[in-house]
């Protein structure tokens, strides 16, 4: 983390479409109409992880939170294949998110020779 960052904010979220993913890649499945976010987990720097269940309209408010650092600069943003994350969340936030303001343990992942897939 570089020292401008005033928090950092680690973020996996869980979604439903009906466009297959493998089939016609991320960004057809985050396109669709029926495209939607189910489940937000989420920690600030060292806190505990939360979820949110977007299923649940008494949670959704607990994304104010989340969106404001998601929009902000000074948030550092963490996420596997953050492009993802990025895309969807912006889809959501109604939002561009730059791909300077985020790293992807994906890529930290490949660059230490280790898989890439959560799986692996």
């Amino acid at each position: 983390m570089t020292s401008w960052h005033k928090r950092t904010l680690f973020v996996d979220i869980e979604t439903y479409s009906s466009v297959d993913i493998t089939k016609a890649g991320a960004f057809k499945y985050i396109e669709s109409d029926d495209f939607e976010i189910l489940l937000v987990a989420y920690a600030w720097g060292d806190d505990p992880v939360r979820d949110i269940d977007l299923t649940d309209p008494e949670e959704r408010e607990l994304m104010q939170d989340i969106i404001a650092g998601l929009l902000d600069v000074s948030t550092l943003k963490i996420a596997h294949n953050n492009a993802f994350e990025r895309t969807a969340l912006g889809k959501y936030a109604h939002a561009y998110m730059p791909p300077e303001e985020w790293h992807d343990t994906m890529i930290l992942a490949a660059m230490n020779g280790l898989p890439m897939s959560l799986e692996d």
